[in-house]
């Protein structure tokens, strides 16, 4: 299996698809809308704060596991 780890700071229950996560997530064909729901659902939690956020995508069936950090101290 081939897996590929992205490594984002989104802030809680507000993450967009914007560049930063377009940009990285486009290239692997992952539906981006579907997974920023599943971050938004995870991070919820932490709204109004940055939120580090690890992806572990499997390139081959475009399947993913999202892994929730723990805030900056400065976000606490």
């Amino acid at each position: 299996m081939s897996k590929e780890k992205i490594e984002l700071l989104v802030d809680g229950g507000e993450a967009k698809a914007g560049a930063e996560i377009g940009g990285k997530l486009g290239p692997l064909g992952i539906n981006i809308q579907s997974l920023i729901k599943d971050i938004n659902n995870k991070t919820s939690v932490f709204k109004g704060m940055k939120v580090p956020v690890a992806l572990i995508i499997n390139t081959k069936d475009k399947s993913y596991k999202i892994e929730i950090g723990t805030p900056p101290v400065s976000q606490l």
